[in-house]
């Protein structure tokens, strides 16, 4: 008789170990879900708060992005204009050089002539 009660205090004592960690997961789970549940309702709480943000966020993004596109455009354009002004002014340098080395009357009029010309050319563009 007394070895049938050793066996049983010996396997009950066998359980405990694992059934004291399976309750501790337990315990640890639920508490996990609690803070889960209460953060998940802070969360909530806080939405109607947040979503302005979010609204404002997205229109100033895409008030960015217009302005970059227009930004390009305006370059786009822009470049091609200045081309033709720092054409016309390195023209305008190389016929003042002219004028500066020009010996003779007939050769500061005619140069005097092509820097009329290329002044006149730059007001009708």
């Amino acid at each position: 008789m007394s070895w049938q009660l050793t066996a049983v205090l010996e396997l009950k004592d066998r359980m405990s170990k694992p059934m004291k960690q399976v309750a501790r997961q337990v315990e640890t789970l639920n508490r996990m879900s609690e803070q889960t549940s209460s953060n998940m309702a802070v969360f909530a709480s806080r939405m109607p708060a947040i979503a302005p943000l979010g609204a404002a966020a997205g229109g100033l993004a895409s008030s960015m992005a217009s302005a970059g596109l227009a930004a390009a455009s305006y370059g786009a354009v822009a470049s091609s204009a200045l081309i033709d002004v720092f054409e016309a002014a390195d023209e305008v340098t190389e016929i003042n050089e002219k004028l500066a080395a020009a010996d003779t009357a007939k050769e500061q009029i005619a140069a005097q002539k092509e820097l009329a010309a290329v002044y006149a050319d730059m007001s009708q563009s």
